[in-house]
């Protein structure tokens, strides 16, 4: 076995990303062997053509096993879940075999192989920190992390633009350019006179509450049509919130968007670079990696930060024109080509 990777179950991102990674390494060392340990959330992308793949192998975590994941309730973390996964993580042979072990966020691997490399632009040890630092649970794994963290000096790689500062103070940091997966969108404006707003997210019950809320401001526009996934448009529809649709999460239905109003994670981020679709930033208080994203939203001129704030005001605003202009120039000049350069750096590996 080439390349055992290990994704961190708090969202598709984190799948999208590791997989596009290995893609990508498969293009510069075809026909390599890999070993993937996946959510059990992952079920559902069983029938994406990414992970159809005749050299690689899937361990999904046992059900049960919720892993290292966000919660806003300090007592999600009493069950020993950010420690269980990785007993099961060290009964498979393929994990100890592997030439090449890539961990996405989790730096508890290094406890047993110290020679992994680590992907992800934040460290859980100070998201949980901050949040619930005084839980037990949470003060264990802090200090597990750290300690992980000063013995083996990782290599880390992740999108220089996002990475939190820690990460780079921590690790053996290497930032490259935005993650994308397709071709970069030029500079456009959306046809049609109905102004598309896609509203994403919702892994929380926090977030999914704010999501909502702004999905309750934007229907009272005639003029908007909302976009949203699965379990918000049933929200909306279960309210009588009329004109919204599916939305795909193709890069065709975030560039057919004028405005993305989401949660902030890396994934959507880099759709939205990618397509050059401007957003609005959406998310719960006390999430330090989402706080930073937020701000940097703004830094980077990708949109605007609303955090827990009303958005009808500022998506009004950057409907406008001008701002659209602005905000799509600012997207399309942020750097790409993160996948191609990070494959790179891992192919010395074999």
């Amino acid at each position: 076995m080439e390349v055992f990777a290990v994704v961190c179950p708090n969202g598709l991102g984190h799948v999208k990303r590791v997989v596009g990674l290995l893609h990508a390494l498969d293009a510069l060392k075809p026909g390599f062997r890999a070993a993937l340990l996946l959510p059990p959330f992952a079920e559902r992308l069983k029938n994406w053509p990414k992970l159809q793949h005749p050299n690689w192998q899937f361990f999904p975590l046992p059900k049960g096993i919720r892993g290292v994941r966000w919660s806003l309730d300090a007592s999600a973390y009493r069950d020993g879940s950010l420690f269980a996964w990785e007993k099961h993580l060290r009964s498979l042979p393929a994990f100890h075999r592997a030439r090449l072990v890539l961990s996405d966020n989790l730096a508890a691997v290094l406890a047993h192989r110290p020679d992994a490399v680590l992907s992800g632009s934040f460290l859980w040890s100070d998201v949980l920190e901050k949040a619930h630092g005084g839980e037990p649970e949470v003060r264990k794994f802090v200090e597990t992390e750290r300690q992980l963290l000063a013995k083996y000096k990782p290599l880390m790689l992740g999108v220089e633009a996002l990475a939190m500062p820690s990460v780079k103070r921590q690790t053996r940091w290497k930032g490259f350019g935005f993650f994308t997966q397709g071709p970069r969108w030029p500079v456009h404006l959306p046809s049609g006179q109905t102004y598309r707003i896609a509203v994403l997210g919702g892994a929380t019950s926090a977030a999914r509450k704010l999501l909502l809320q702004a999905v309750r401001e934007l229907a009272a526009c005639e003029d908007y049509q909302l976009l949203l996934p699965e379990g918000l448009l049933q929200a909306a529809q279960a309210e009588g919130i009329g004109n919204t649709a599916l939305f795909g999460f193709r890069a065709e239905d975030f560039a057919s968007c004028h405005l993305v109003v989401c949660r902030p994670g890396v994934g959507t981020l880099t759709d939205c670079v990618e397509t050059a679709t401007p957003l609005v930033a959406v998310y719960e208080s006390g999430n330090a990696e989402m706080e930073h994203l937020g701000r940097l939203v703004e830094k980077l001129g990708l949109g605007r930060n609303a955090g827990q704030s009303p958005v009808r005001e500022l998506v009004e605003k950057m409907l406008d024109l001008e701002q659209q202009k602005y905000h799509r120039t600012k997207l399309h000049a942020q750097a790409g080509g993160g996948l191609e350069k990070a494959a790179l750096l891992l192919a010395d590996f074999f």
